[in-house]
């Protein structure tokens, strides 16, 4: 067989290279209402064996997709759309995504490139309907390229604070023809983490502290360091609260959890780590804690720190990596 013919024979459509994506991607479930022009991609993550869910609605899909991701630890479900209202339906979904930081791939379907303008039936440029309220929005413009952008969209849904990325595929692209890449799994790497003085100023606060707490809030679902928490909590006999979603981290049942108390707890703290959370209108926006009170802050997303109260201490990084170095030093 001539070079030309194997490489004829490798091509695939971009229906194909959507599903093997998300497949070697670690996706086993996408949810859909099959519709032009990814009816036949939705066909074909079945074939490949990914569980392929039919919903009534985008929105129910969406949120069904998001909520397996977040009770999975990691992306393993993704959402297909198909052109035009589809697309708009998942706004509900994708806000919920973007305010809870929780990752989310979502694909939705065009009209071709090649006859954008001439007025297509339900045309529509969803990266232009979505750039606000994603992490990262782009849309496809060739089929070679389509493993390269699901690649990125996993990194950017997962790396640092997790939140939803939205794909446009054009249905020229989908029906499109091109040889698959040999590519390495991607990986999702956090930044580095304080450096040791950083960590040896957050041991001097909490051990000098006489009323120290801790809040835990759902950021720690994605570095799941419950562990490390359960020493701080336990060695250090230190009280703690949780946000709505962070609860469970530690048991509800611990005698020093104060979930039952929260407003007393913050109010009488005069130190406070808090992991995972943020001042929103879930803790009031810090207005519930003492003014001299010793915050300490670790978050992933560095801008976050500082958000409605400045700290007396900011760490940035993985909420694991940075408990389990404190944990350590406080021993």
């Amino acid at each position: 067989m001539c070079a030309y013919t194997k490489m004829k024979a490798a091509r695939q459509d971009g229906h194909t290279l959507i599903a093997s994506g998300l497949k070697a991607l670690g996706v086993t479930h996408v949810y859909c209402v099959a519709g032009t022009p990814i009816r036949e991609t939705f066909a074909k993550c079945a074939e490949l064996g990914i569980c392929p869910v039919g919903v009534r609605h985008q929105q129910a899909g969406m949120l069904m997709a998001i909520a397996q991701n977040y009770v999975s630890g990691r992306v393993t479900a993704a959402t297909l759309l198909s052109a035009g209202p589809a697309v708009t339906n998942a706004a509900t979904g994708l806000l919920v995504a973007r305010d809870n930081c929780w990752p989310a791939i979502v694909l939705g379907g065009r009209r071709p490139l090649a006859m954008q303008g001439m007025g297509s039936f339900q045309e529509l440029d969803g990266v232009a309907v979505y750039r606000s309220i994603t992490k990262w929005c782009a849309t496809v413009e060739t089929t070679a390229s389509i493993p390269a952008f699901l690649e990125r969209a996993l990194q950017i849904a997962m790396t640092g604070r997790p939140g939803p990325v939205y794909l446009d595929l054009p249905e020229d692209v989908l029906s499109g023809l091109a040889v698959a890449p040999s590519r390495p799994a991607p990986k999702c790497e956090n930044p580095p983490g304080p450096d040791a003085r950083a960590i040896h100023d957050a041991r001097d606060i909490l051990l000098a502290a006489e009323r120290p707490a801790i809040i835990v809030g759902k950021g720690v679902r994605w570095s799941e360091p419950y562990g490390e928490l359960g020493q701080l909590v336990d060695d250090f006999r230190i009280p703690f609260i949780t946000s709505p979603m962070g609860r469970g981290s530690l048991p509800d049942d611990h005698p020093l959890c104060f979930n039952d108390a929260r407003h007393l707890l913050q109010w009488k703290a005069d130190a406070i780590l808090m992991v995972g959370a943020r001042l929103d209108w879930t803790f009031r926006f810090g207005s519930e804690f003492a003014r001299d009170v010793q915050l300490i802050q670790i978050d992933i997303h560095q801008p976050e720190i500082g958000v409605n109260k400045i700290p007396a201490l900011g760490l940035g990084g993985d909420a694991r990596n940075v408990l389990k170095n404190l944990v350590a030093d406080m021993k």
